[in-house]
């Protein structure tokens, strides 16, 4: 039975608030709100309403938060972003916008985490009328330069694939971090103008800003489309350098960048310097192994993840499934097929199209005929 909450003043009431929308622990949120009910305390305090919407918000319970809200007599533009980054965070997230609309309606003037919200679901969305509505609305107040919201527009910019915009803005920004570059090398490399995002990667080191993590995974990846190996091996010798090597994110970036290249050694030895493997680790080396046609690697691999106590995903049995289809191992297929269905595995469309691929290849008709035809749907593949 949980113990019963004591309220002995406003400001413990507030932190008993927050902490549970910090920790995301519905069932105490929704204690505190019967007792701030039962002391009518949401039509008195709007610090209080406003943090019981952050707490449900960050819940994922939009619908309560949003029945808070609206007992708010009087909302400010802390309770309208309360709300807002609710919708941003677990949609719709159209409705942010029907939150700033509905503010300037009520001549609520918005601040810098109203416009941050508003640009960061323009990116998701790839919105840029309505990014560069809020830009023009920014500039109106002088928020452009700001720091932070000088490097968010830039990424939703970037991500909505206005590099020029992106790039206005970052030659207009006073003070330029590490997020800064990283943003604006990331929509060169994704605007496909990879000797840009060099360019940059270089200029961000003349001034003195020191490379992070990020920042090396986007370089590989820039060094791998132009086929750049002794620079992809010296961007590896930075990373080792800065102590990076066992970060899991840059060590799989290296190991898919050295796959990629037909360096599988150098990929294996990366590997085996992870401090974590995860099974997106072992899902890289695997699917590098099958595309280098080492499918004898690629099955070694498959067997020691599952030594060492890693679930295979949908991506594993995909590449161990063309492992079977290139040496037409047909009891290695059905092995596989039989444990997907005991372990209960989802079969997506793409799993299923290489399990069809695999037994038609190894001239197993009916089987193949058997799993189209249970399939749902159906595309041209």
């Amino acid at each position: 039975m949980l113990p019963k909450i004591e309220f002995p003043d406003r400001i413990t009431l507030l932190n008993l608030i927050k902490s549970s929308g910090k920790s995301k622990n519905l069932v105490q949120t929704k204690r505190i709100h019967n007792e701030i009910l039962k002391k009518s305390l949401i039509s008195k305090d709007a610090y209080i309403a406003t943090a019981l919407v952050t707490a449900y918000a960050r819940c994922g319970v939009l619908e309560k938060a949003e029945e808070v809200f609206e007992q708010i007599p009087i909302k400010d533009v802390v309770s309208w972003n309360a709300l807002a980054m609710g919708y941003a965070q677990h949609g719709p997230l159209m409705r942010v916008f029907e939150c700033f609309n509905q503010m300037v309606l009520e001549h609520i003037s918005p601040d810098d985490v109203t416009f941050l919200c508003g640009l960061k679901v323009c990116s998701n969305l790839r919105a840029l009328c309505d990014g560069q509505r809020l830009h023009e609305e920014l500039t109106k107040i002088g928020f452009e330069l700001d720091g932070i919201v000088g490097n968010t527009l830039i990424d939703m910019y970037a991500k909505c694939s206005a590099i020029d915009e992106a790039c206005h803005v970052f030659d207009k920004l006073p003070n330029r971090n590490v997020i800064s570059w990283n943003a604006l090398i990331s929509g060169y490399i994704e605007d496909g103008s990879v000797h840009e995002a060099l360019k940059y990667y270089e200029k961000m080191q003349i001034n003195c800003i020191l490379p992070d993590v990020v920042t090396l995974m986007f370089a590989l990846r820039a060094y791998h489309t132009i086929s750049a190996i002794d620079r992809i091996q010296w961007t590896h010798i930075e990373i080792v350098k800065r102590g990076f090597e066992g970060d899991c994110m840059i060590g799989n970036t290296l190991i898919n960048v050295y796959c990629k290249c037909d360096f599988l050694e150098e990929a294996q030895n990366v590997f085996n310097e992870l401090s974590n493997h995860s099974v997106v680790s072992w899902n890289v080396l695997i699917t590098g192994y099958v595309e280098s046609g080492c499918d004898g690697n690629a099955l070694q691999c498959f067997e020691d993840m599952q030594k060492v106590g890693i679930v295979p995903d949908v991506i594993t049995f995909v590449s161990i499934l063309k492992c079977c289809t290139n040496v037409i191992d047909i009891v290695k297929g059905r092995e596989l097929h039989t444990y997907m269905i005991q372990t209960g595995l989802k079969f997506d469309l793409f799993l299923s199209n290489t399990l069809i691929d695999m037994y038609a290849k190894c001239g197993l008709l009916a089987d193949t005929h058997k799993i189209f035809d249970e399939l749902l749907d159906r595309d041209v593949v």
